[in-house]
């Protein structure tokens, strides 16, 4: 009779926790799952400084959603809302290198003007339903901003003519730009070995950047097996 209602009450106890575990599962699946999803998040990963960048977020609602707002970050820091219930739907917060010149209906589309060096950095785009679980997708990507030289890199120290012998010294200095040009040396279509290659120097001209290479080296009889030196930078 103690085994009986040992067992019983040990299946009641079990038959409890079941319904308990059956319970928070539905509690899961009823609150806690969301059809809403982040579809694709577009951002340019690098940009011309002074041109402008085009942002877009996509994303989907399921039949039972309802938007409830679309945030833009930069590095963390919010720059763009958009809340429709909201008697100002979008707002704008000042935020340095980031100017939205304008924005679609949904706030998913927005187009940054007058790009500056403050610009590049990781955007974010937040999307979130309405309560009272505000279910929230968000997604980043990274923009850097750039300045492409306005001419290649110049050599100085290389002469016309070289003996067996002699001592190879050639600078190498690339135009200003952002970020800075990494430079490569060549010897007769070869990678320079890298002890003939001096570290870079990197200089900053209002914000732009420069980099200078010297390649250093004593010709040998290998250098001179195909036609002639070719001495060569990228």
């Amino acid at each position: 009779m103690l085994m009986t209602e040992w067992s019983e009450a040990m299946v009641t106890g079990c038959y409890g926790h079941l319904l308990l575990t059956v319970f928070a599962l539905a509690i899961f699946f009823e609150y806690g799952v969301t059809s809403l999803e982040l579809l694709e998040l577009r951002v340019p990963a690098h940009v011309a400084l002074g041109t402008r960048a085009a942002l877009s977020c996509r994303w989907a609602l399921g039949p039972a959603d309802v938007l409830y707002s679309v945030k833009w970050y930069k590095d963390g820091k919010e720059f763009f809302r958009h809340v429709p219930r909201d008697h100002e739907p979008r707002r704008k917060f000042p935020l340095p290198g980031v100017e939205v010149e304008q924005s679609d209906s949904s706030g998913s589309s927005l187009m940054l003007t007058d790009t500056t060096s403050d610009t590049g950095g990781r955007y974010r785009c937040e999307v979130s339903g309405e309560g009272p679980l505000f279910p929230t997708v968000s997604g980043h990507a990274d923009l850097e901003v750039v300045v492409l030289p306005e001419h290649g890199p110049v050599l100085s120290g290389l002469r016309s003519r070289y003996r067996l012998g002699d001592r190879v010294q050639v600078n190498c200095t690339s135009g200003r730009s952002i970020p800075s040009n990494s430079l490569s040396w060549y010897i007769n279509g070869e990678p320079a070995p890298t002890t003939a290659v001096r570290p870079s120097i990197h200089r900053t001209f209002a914000g732009l950047e420069t980099t200078t290479q010297l390649l250093d080296f004593v010709l040998t009889e290998q250098h001179f097996k195909s036609n002639g030196l070719k001495v060569k930078v990228c």
